[in-house]
């Protein structure tokens, strides 16, 4: 289906993915951990989550004006040096406002590398494989998830709270290295630096509904991901040494999701399976914000089938937002997109930060309130969907 060189590109990305989310990702699971360790309320720990997400956001609006170079290769492996970089600073941090400054600042390398990773699968990629692509990059979630994740968490419970990001420093070193060798030269679109900002902003204002969709999914989704699995710990009585468990079987279900919603997007149309990856992701959120003491297994069912409808849900809105517009201002247009993304994902962490309450006995209240706010935006995102409009020319790949 790919030729050699989109397989390069496919794989550089995957394993740029797999860095960013095993970073990100491995916040949640430590939620208990750092909370203790630093004696911070959960406020305090959403705030974690919400400062790497601004930074994202900032970072993808500087692009929108600064993101000129159009050698998406050179681009990709600075920042990815810069994320390196910060990963290291992250494992010294030993209060939680050093840490809190180091995650802001890895929130900004993790934006720009987002905007370069959209970037290059929307002008690389020709549409019709486009889902399928983006399903095999964000596989790197489930991978992380599978690997990553239960390494690091592991670390962090017999070494320290911050040990696990020396593992991430050196697991993404080495993949900047595999980058440098294994992904072609890229020059993206020459032309997009033509059009003048106000035409540009102009034409992002008429494909409102591409960046409607990914603020509402995105914010929907990170009103429950940063108390998920401190709620499986906490609320659900789970032993912290069972989630590397849990974490491999809501891996292998995100891992089969991704790619199958990714050959069904691009079979059956990303509209109709986006609807189904929604109608899905709203019954696991119900299931994912109702944790109680319950039998191990049933826990590891719940999360599997939440990693499954999120991870499923995204691949078909993600090739609908790289289409929303004409290729040459497409490189623009990821970086706003992105910016919105984080903008969402910090909006609702400080939303669920603000709602959730955690008791003297080690309880988080008020979860359920959390789940029918995210389902009820979940819905929302269906009408947007609907109307994002689509530039599918024979020359939308590059």
């Amino acid at each position: 289906m790919f030729d050699r060189r989109e397989k390069k590109i496919i794989l550089a990305l995957f394993l740029v993915n797999f860095c960013m989310i095993m970073d990100f990702m491995i916040i949640m699971p430590l939620g208990p951990i750092i909370m203790r360790v630093l004696e911070i309320s959960p406020k305090q720990f959403s705030s974690l989550v919400t400062a790497y997400t601004l930074g994202a956001a900032v970072a993808g609006f500087l692009t929108f004006f600064l993101f000129r170079n159009n050698q998406r290769k050179h681009q990709l492996l600075k920042f990815l040096l810069g994320f390196v970089i910060v990963s290291f600073l992250s494992f010294l941090c030993t209060s939680y406002h050093l840490f809190l400054i180091s995650r802001l600042i890895t929130g900004l390398f993790v934006g720009f590398i987002g905007v370069v990773q959209l970037s290059i699968i929307s002008e690389f990629i020709d549409l019709k494989k486009r889902s399928t692509a983006l399903g095999v990059v964000m596989a790197a979630f489930a991978v992380a998830s599978i690997i990553g994740v239960p390494i690091g968490v592991t670390i962090g419970n017999k070494v320290s709270w911050s040990a696990p990001f020396l593992f991430v420093f050196a697991v993404s070193a080495t993949v900047w290295v595999s980058v440098f060798k294994l992904l072609p030269e890229l020059t993206g679109a020459t032309s997009e630096s033509k059009d003048g900002r106000f035409q540009v902003l102009s034409e992002f204002a008429a494909s409102k509904s591409g960046w409607a969709l990914i603020g509402t999914l995105i914010f929907s989704n990170f009103l429950i991901v940063p108390f998920l699995f401190p709620s499986i710990i906490l609320n659900g009585k789970v032993s912290e040494s069972q989630l590397p468990m849990i974490y491999l079987v809501g891996g292998v279900s995100a891992i089969f999701s991704s790619v199958i919603f990714g050959r069904l997007a691009d079979r059956y149309g990303n509209k109709k399976i986006f609807s189904i990856g929604v109608v899905s992701s709203v019954v696991a959120m119900y299931f994912a914000t109702n944790i109680y003491p319950l039998p191990l297994g049933v826990i590891i069912l719940i999360v599997a089938f939440y990693f499954a409808a999120t991870s499923g849900r995204i691949v078909p809105a993600m090739t609908l937002v790289t289409s929303a517009v004409r290729l040459p201002i497409r490189g623009q247009y990821m970086s706003f997109v992105t910016c919105l993304q984080h903008l969402a994902a910090g909006l609702a962490s400080v939303v669920a930060g603000a709602i959730a309450v955690k008791l003297e006995n080690e309880e988080i209240l008020n979860l359920p309130k959390l789940g029918y706010l995210a389902m009820s935006i979940s819905l929302i995102s269906l009408y947007f969907a609907w109307k994002v409009p689509q530039y599918s020319s024979s020359n939308d790949g590059v």
